[in-house]
């Protein structure tokens, strides 16, 4: 069933609300494919500079499948959830092998490709290709859950069937990647998860919620676990003008950044913060404390508090490093306490 009216109404309303956002000045399937990576999960405005630079770095796969790990995470920093740029660079790999540096156009091989799911692989085609694909992300199943006062997990069958299903019915009367743009761009904006701006959507007068007077009783989503309260502790030891820092191993949260010798992130692996930096061949001795920072990673509040050290010598993963060369990839828990200590 296609839906003429519905979709003559979002167009106009998107071609005058829009955000201006730098990825939808263009048509490129791979800076297209970056600005999605970037989002999930991350906040617009923390995108709108590091997209930009990100692919003024890497122009291309090719570009990034050359990056050192080292480059990866200074291209990717203040973003947080680092696996996703491990992913992309996987994915930029195979292309750059594979498909002659070219982003595949076809459905089945580009969702082949490392890190990418359903809702990347139908942003991407569809928005760069005009490939008829729905691409339901979060802001999406607001939308269409209130638009069909559509009961039920919006992340499980058979309502996510009938999300991707009426999306490709929009798809049937006008271009699917405006179409996928709008439905996003009008959750983000209009039909927001509380207070939504119901007067000003295009679908005013269509909206079932909207009509029953119960707009916010969807989407039916599971509520968020509770946040979980965490203390942890790193010290700070200086030997002129560098840091003592730690190359954080495979496995760990943050894997390959630059940390300060610690307990540990998000949960700390121990108590003692005095034997556990002897463990990894820190010899000296603990300080007062200094300063106490706040982080969070997911659900948990971190708190963490810091301590001097007075060093006598240091084990193999540990190194001295300058904390003000920008082309480490110090943490961001190391940042925020570097940058509350005195030069």
């Amino acid at each position: 069933m296609a839906h003429p009216a519905l979709v003559d109404r979002l167009g106009t309303w998107y071609h005058h609300a829009q955000r201006d956002l730098p990825w939808r000045r263009t048509r490129d399937p791979w800076a297209i494919w970056v600005s999605e990576v970037m989002l999930q999960q991350t906040r617009v405005e923390a995108v709108r500079d590091a997209w930009t630079q990100f692919v003024a770095r890497f122009p291309a796969p090719a570009a990034f499948a050359a990056a050192s790990d080292d480059d990866l995470l200074s291209a990717w920093r203040g973003l947080g959830y680092y696996r996703r740029a491990r992913f992309l660079r996987e994915a930029a790999r195979r292309v750059a092998d594979e498909y002659d540096g070219i982003v595949p156009r076809d459905a089945a091989t580009f969702g082949a490709l490392p890190g990418v799911g359903e809702y990347t692989k139908g942003a991407v085609l569809s928005i760069a290709f005009d490939t008829p694909l729905p691409a339901v992300d979060g802001n999406v199943e607001r939308v269409v859950t209130r638009l069909l006062a559509l009961d039920g997990d919006p992340r499980r069958q058979p309502v996510t069937a009938r999300l991707r299903e009426f999306v490709g019915e929009l798809h049937q009367t006008s271009q699917p990647g405006m179409v996928n743009q709008a439905l996003m761009e009008l959750g983000a904006t209009v039909c927001t998860p509380k207070k939504p701006r119901c007067l000003v959507c295009p679908w005013h007068d269509d909206c079932a919620a909207r009509l029953r007077g119960e707009v916010e009783r969807w989407p039916m989503t599971k509520p968020r676990p509770k946040p979980i309260d965490i203390t942890t502790k790193v010290c700070v030891a200086r030997h002129g003008d560098r840091v003592l820092c730690r190359r954080i191993p495979a496995g760990e949260v943050n894997e390959g950044q630059l940390c300060l010798p610690g307990l540990g992130l998000p949960v700390p692996v121990s108590d003692d913060l005095a034997a556990h930096v002897a463990g990894l061949g820190l010899r000296g001795r603990l300080g007062p404390h200094l300063l106490t920072v706040r982080h969070s990673i997911t659900r948990y509040r971190i708190r963490v508090e810091v301590y001097s050290f007075a060093v006598d010598g240091i084990g193999e993963e540990l190194l001295w490093e300058h904390p003000k060369n920008s082309d480490l990839p110090f943490s961001t828990v190391a940042r925020k306490v570097l940058s509350k200590l005195p030069d």
